[in-house]
């Protein structure tokens, strides 16, 4: 049991090494004046998880977890026992498909985390052979719900294609911002914002396919509206599946920075499929 004469001031605790979850509760149970919990990789715990065997730490109100393999199950416990003061939740999840369902997350948030204000999540898949989709991987829409809008929390997807020809499914949910490195709009569909050859680029689409070499088939010029005289140099359509049609900017509005819920992005886009 813990004693008083146990317990730390730590305020802000970094962990730069692997640790499973029953560890880090064990750890936490002497931190009660908390308040940013930084971790590099939590993996399931090797105990039997309950709501009895977390100490709350009201203080806390930010929690990242880079690489998170905890169960959605435990890591709910986790999160809804830790703190109910939580602003700032970041956690990227690997394969497990449970982490896709939109309704638990809407569910957690609404009934346990009031105060959250900034959620990024990330998941991410293997695409290989034994790939499955799974009820949950058709959830994914739910996130474009009114629950995730009215936050100004967008729902992304890409397919990532690295040197080893590995490809990698990735879905994020970020809060809705502009800044020097990209640009996330309303634009009548899901927005995709990356930085590409130093260009802004949108692109509307089912899926994104990044690759470091992406052909350039078709360009030409192109007008957008957006009440406010944001200028697109050309665009371009994809030869690679999914086919889509990029946007590219060299200029953005010094105010676009500064009011984001001003700069709502109009236009036109044809979109090739297979």
């Amino acid at each position: 049991m813990t004693t008083n004469e146990q317990f730390s001031n730590i305020e802000y605790l970094f962990i730069d090494h692997t640790c499973n979850l029953d560890d880090l509760i064990s750890i936490l149970s002497y931190t009660p004046r908390l308040c940013r919990l930084i971790c590099t990789e939590v993996n399931n715990s090797n105990k039997y998880i309950t709501t009895k065997t977390i100490s709350t730490i009201s203080t806390s109100t930010y929690i990242s977890i880079t690489r998170c393999a905890v169960s959605f199950d435990d890591l709910e416990i986790f999160i809804t026992q830790i703190s109910s003061q939580l602003e700032v939740l970041r956690i990227t999840c690997y394969e497990d498909a449970t982490y896709l369902d939109a309704n638990r997350w809407e569910r957690i948030i609404s009934q346990n985390l009031s105060h959250l204000f900034r959620f990024d999540f990330k998941y991410e898949e293997i695409i290989d052979e034994d790939f499955v989709v799974t009820k949950y991987h058709s959830l994914i829409n739910q996130f474009n719900l009114s629950f995730w809008i009215e936050r100004n929390w967008l729902c992304k997807l890409y397919i990532d294609t690295d040197g080893w020809n590995i490809n990698i499914i990735r879905y994020s949910i970020d809060p809705y911002r502009l800044n020097k490195k990209s640009i996330l709009a309303p634009i009548g569909a899901i927005i995709y914002g990356y930085l590409i050859d130093s260009h802004r680029c949108l692109s509307v689409s089912d899926m994104f396919y990044r690759n470091s070499t992406m052909p350039k088939d078709e360009q030409r010029s192109m007008k957008i509206d957006n009440d406010g005289g944001v200028s697109i140099i050309r665009f371009y359509e994809s030869a690679i599946s999914p086919f889509m049609t990029y946007l590219f900017f060299d200029k953005i509005p010094l105010w676009a920075d500064l009011l984001p819920g001003r700069y709502n992005l109009t236009c036109q886009m044809r979109l090739r499929r297979n």
